[in-house]
């Protein structure tokens, strides 16, 4: 139906050209390909012809390939690229007569503006705020909770655009696939930081690290992803334990001589004729080391001492394991951040390679 076509009569010439204009609006279904969407280009057909006349009797042809397009009115959303014309002669088999028709060929494109900036820029904005998860240290807390408010931040996003899409099952979007493929990377981020939380926190069960971990991560991988690991200090310092334990020795032995010394001279007791007698030993010394020179010679003092001495040594022991369960917690932090980085490095690679894909496949309509 096409109203007003009853309220106006036809003009007709005696040359047989009829002009037969009168105002209506038409409402045709149109397929619509939403695979390029917002960037993508509708071509919907209309045809034109006669149900109760056959070519002998109302012949149609188009006056230009074109349709007129001079009183268009531009549309907010729409741009219309071309309408091109096509005459059409089909033979059915219930008659014998031609039956003519004119199809015009609409080819619209989609205004992509809203679009880009309401639902494409959002998206990209918030897959790259789920990059800053990397960079948060683990002693925060929240690194688990911004990698999720991400997540759902797209699934929001995500919505919106299937409320904006007509129910189609035979052309998915690009930018629903873009989207989705946003939401696989958020959640592999936050796997890899629950990953990365739970290796942060691993030298408190007092687990060593691997070998070949240390030999992987924190030799080979930490100068590749830019992480200092701090070797070179760890070098100087067990350098530095080396040469004290070298030295120590040296002055243990300076000091039994020293010992030795002082017990010979405190032996020699004056006679009454005022000349020196023998040297009387206080007890027989038969280890060289202090400790047990100090044991023998029976002084409180030195008991004392020797008290002190293994206090210290305990505290010493302690302090070795301290160091070394320090040494351990460094070396899981430094491991978590090592894999921290790469996680990094591997996502805005991935984030940055599904963006051009997509937006190359929806600008390519």
């Amino acid at each position: 139906m096409m109203p007003g076509r009853t309220d106006y009569r036809a003009t007709i010439y005696p040359s047989g050209l009829v002009y037969y204009n009168f105002p209506t609006v038409l409402q045709s279904a149109c397929l619509v390909n939403v695979l390029y969407f917002p960037m993508d280009t509708q071509i919907c057909s209309l045809k034109f012809g006669s149900w109760s006349h056959s070519g002998a009797e109302l012949d149609l042809y188009p006056s230009t390939d074109q349709a007129d397009l001079t009183n268009l009115v531009l549309h907010n959303e729409w741009d219309v690229v071309s309408m091109n014309a096509k005459r059409t002669v089909l033979y059915y088999q219930c008659c014998p007569e031609p039956y003519p028709d004119i199809t015009f060929f609409l080819e619209i494109k989609r205004k992509p503006l809203f679009y880009i900036m309401s639902i494409l820029f959002p998206c990209i904005l918030t897959s790259s705020v789920a990059a800053l998860g990397f960079l948060l240290p683990p002693e925060s807390g929240e690194k688990v909770s911004l990698e999720v408010t991400v997540l759902l931040s797209l699934a929001v996003f995500l919505l919106m655009v299937t409320d904006q899409l007509p129910a189609s099952s035979i052309n998915f979007p690009y930018v629903g696939m873009y989207f989705v493929s946003s939401m696989v990377l958020v959640s592999f981020s936050c796997a890899m930081t629950v990953l990365v939380l739970n290796i942060h926190f691993r030298g408190a069960t007092g687990n060593k690290l691997p070998g070949w971990m240390r030999k992987l991560f924190l030799s080979r991988l930490s100068w590749i992803v830019c992480v200092k690991t701090g070797k070179r200090a760890n070098k100087i310092h067990s350098a530095k334990k080396d040469s004290k334990s070298l030295e120590e020795p040296n002055q243990n032995e300076y000091t039994n001589k020293s010992f030795k010394l002082e017990s010979e001279d405190s032996t020699k007791i004056p006679t009454s004729n005022g000349n020196v007698g023998q040297p009387r030993l206080l007890s027989i010394v038969t280890n060289t080391s202090s400790r047990d020179l100090l044991l023998r010679t029976g002084d409180p003092m030195l008991t004392i001492l020797s008290e002190q001495s293994d206090t210290l040594k305990k505290i010493e022991g302690h302090m070795q394991k301290d160091e070394s369960e320090e040494q351990t917690n460094n070396e899981w932090y430094l491991f978590a951040k090592v894999l921290d980085r790469l996680c990094l490095l591997l996502y805005v690679f991935l984030t940055v390679l599904t963006s051009i894909i997509f937006l190359t496949k929806m600008a390519g309509s």
